[in-house]
């Protein structure tokens, strides 16, 4: 009775070695094939042994198989952790009142965005009147004496006061002149409102982080209004196994995603580590600073930092597709030479998208780094054939 090609790789499955499998359907489909010059379904034979994939140079060339001597070294292995999204300390701004009063209007909350200028708090003080009167003060003493120092010239050239005379209407002028500059530096510095008040403006672009105080409020010199960050650059706060903190060093290259926009992956680099490990979760504090946030990432937000070099393997690097899952191992397989193709497990570490860190192969093995799928397939026919079923 003759079986058609489906059933025969069936009956094969489920009556012969696993190990044999693929070769004997390759022999029964070349024998029922044999009236055309088709090329069999299968794509090559398996050797005796499992695992082991024979092609001849046809089947070679057809499958673009491609093997090359690979060397082991030492490799930076990425490392991926959760992190949270900060202002730099050092772009943090708390701003302190610098007079005793009491606050007459708050225009921020947290989470605003500000430009520099704009207003956050308004304090009533009588230290703005006191420094108003003392500016009106020392303006009226400065017209006096030049009024003082324009008469002595007159009458000097009139020869009816003495040169000493003029010369001292001429201090009491440049004293009186720095009374206004020192008055006039006040009030500036106070910054009154169109009402009067003590005005706090933001120092640069940022967000408000924080606010401290109420209307109404009483204040003293020194007491905190409201904190402002900056929001270019941030820092991504992330902790790391304490075992993988050793071997990190300041300006290491790092990427960085968004829970909140995960396409945006930006580049970052390392600008601390911690100086010591978290007592309960045994890790280190490290931060990585994203010099170009995308628009729309504020602070507070999750990320997944990247560390490009936070451990070092012994291993080879190799295409992606060059390691397959064979017998539920991932595997690459090695050119033994004359056609003969052996898939050989592997630990691996992703490097890229494209890209992966293989360890455990021998020094300057002959790696298939293309056609590794096709070769996958040959040591699969017979699963395959019995899932058809």
């Amino acid at each position: 009775m003759t079986r058609s090609t489906p059933q025969l790789k069936i009956w094969a499955s489920r009556h012969l070695r696993p190990a044999l499998t693929v070769a004997w359907i390759g022999s029964a489909l070349l024998a029922t094939t044999g009236c055309n010059n088709a090329e069999p379904d299968v794509v090559g034979d398996a050797g005796a042994e499992p695992g082991v994939v024979i092609l001849t140079a046809q089947q070679m060339e057809r499958a673009g198989i491609v093997a090359r001597p690979l060397q082991v070294g030492a490799v930076g292995v990425p490392i991926e952790v959760p992190g949270e999204l900060v202002v730099p300390d050092t772009a943090r701004a708390v701003l302190g009142s610098i007079v005793e009063g009491r606050v007459e209007a708050v225009r921020v909350v947290p989470g605003d965005a500000v430009r520099a200028g704009d207003e956050l708090v308004l304090i009533h003080s009588h230290e703005m009147m006191d420094a108003r009167r003392d500016l009106v003060a020392a303006e009226a003493e400065l017209r006096y004496a030049e009024n003082a120092l324009a008469r002595s010239a007159q009458l000097l050239q009139a020869g009816a006061v003495s040169r000493e005379e003029v010369e001292r209407r001429t201090a009491d002028r440049d004293a009186a002149q720095a009374d206004v500059d020192r008055a006039t530096e006040m009030v500036g510095h106070l910054d009154p409102s169109g009402d009067g008040d003590v005005t706090v403006r933001a120092p640069r672009d940022g967000v408000v982080l924080a606010v401290h105080v109420q209307p109404s409020a009483a204040v003293v010199p020194g007491d905190g209004l409201v904190e402002v960050g900056a929001l270019r650059p941030l820092w991504a706060t992330a902790h790391l196994p304490e075992e993988l903190a050793a071997g990190l060093q300041v300006g290491a290259e790092a990427r960085v995603s968004f829970l909140a926009s995960p396409a945006d992956v930006v580049e970052a680099r390392l600008v601390r580590v911690g100086g010591q490990v978290d007592r309960l979760t045994r890790t280190v504090e490290v931060r990585v600073e994203i010099a170009s946030p995308p628009e729309g990432v504020r602070p507070g937000m999750f990320a997944r930092v990247e560390l490009l070099e936070a451990q070092r393997r012994s291993g080879m690097r190799v295409p992606g597709l060059a390691v397959q899952q064979v017998d539920g191992l991932a595997s690459v397989f090695v050119d033994e030479g004359e056609g003969r193709y052996r898939a050989v497990p592997v630990d691996v570490f992703p490097l890229s998208d494209s890209e992966l860190l293989v360890v455990g192969l021998s020094e300057a093995a002959r790696v298939v780094v293309e056609g590794a799928p096709f070769l996958k397939a040959a040591t699969e026919q017979g699963g395959m054939a019995e899932d058809e079923g």
